[in-house]
């Protein structure tokens, strides 16, 4: 059939292949092999016709799910002080905590924390331009003296808070353990503990904290196990979302921690999980 429409379709431009047969005549292998041959030949050599007119577009497909980074440095911030509102399960904006940042020595920020009546707290985190923040160590300073060091933890490795660079829906985990010494009993070791955590980049979005809309920022879901070295069959169990936002960073916490004792069982004297909000009320240059 090929052979026919190709004849029929150009019979009055091209010659006759190189064997005919008749009817009732027997039909060489070779010669049919020949005319075949002969006939791709000139399908190849008829030249390219000029091109025709543009089909209509197709349907357009389901958009793909592309990998989206967020770069850290947008979500810092560089006030010298922040002020947090603090609720406990159902007793709403109980506390204030006051976070002030020294900036003093390079690639450091010691944050000071004061709670209410609570000691005074501060955490060590090693951050830079371009670099993660990571926590390194934690002190509890006595209620009485401000000034008097009474608890210090030092965690190793130092826990890895936010990559320079993240994915969205991309995990990171820090396993480490936790050292806390009587700071003022010889630095004698009180507690020894190891964690397992895992900190995922949920998204972006906004979010409106006390009033305050906040339209760039990024939420964290971080799953936190601590279990105790020193004292058998205890430890906590922590799941907490924060959200941070362009220039100003922690706006909103909010975090649910269960203590756990005797192989798994939820302590008596925390039969309900902890819940905790912290959400941002006011900054200072």
């Amino acid at each position: 059939m090929l052979i026919a429409a190709f004849i029929g379709s150009q019979a009055f431009a091209a010659p006759p292949v190189q064997h005919i047969f008749s009817n009732g005549q027997p039909a060489d292998a070779n010669q049919v092999n020949q005319n075949f041959q002969e006939l791709a030949d000139r399908i190849e050599e008829i030249p390219v016709g000029p091109q025709g007119p543009q089909g209509e577009a197709g349907e357009k497909g389901d958009a793909g799910t592309g990998v989206v980074e967020i770069m850290l440095d947008t979500y810092r911030h560089n006030f010298s002080s922040k002020t947090f509102s603090i609720s406990y399960n159902s007793q709403q904006d109980i506390l204030q905590d006051i976070r002030t940042y020294d900036r003093s020595i390079p690639n450091q920020i010691i944050e000071t924390r004061v709670r209410g009546q609570a000691s005074p707290r501060k955490f060590y985190y090693s951050s830079g331009v371009g670099q993660h923040i990571t926590r390194t160590q934690f002190e509890i300073y006595d209620i009485a003296n401000p000034e008097l060091l009474s608890t210090r933890e030092v965690y190793n490795p130092p826990v890895l808070l936010r990559k320079n660079s993240m994915v969205v829906g991309h995990p990171w985990n820090t396993v480490y353990t936790t050292v806390a010494t009587d700071e003022l009993n010889g630095s004698a070791v009180v507690n020894e503990s190891l964690t397992i955590e895992t900190r995922t980049l949920l998204g972006q979005e906004s979010i409106t904290v006390k009033n305050n809309l906040y339209d760039d920022c990024i939420k964290l879901e971080i799953v936190q196990t601590t279990t105790s070295l020193t004292t058998l069959n205890t430890g906590s169990r922590s799941h907490k979302i924060q959200w941070h936002c362009a220039g100003v960073a922690l706006v909103k916490q909010i975090s649910i921690t269960n203590t756990i004792v005797n192989n798994g069982a939820t302590s008596s004297g925390n039969a309900l999980p902890m819940l905790v909000i912290e959400e941002l009320v006011s900054t200072t240059p």
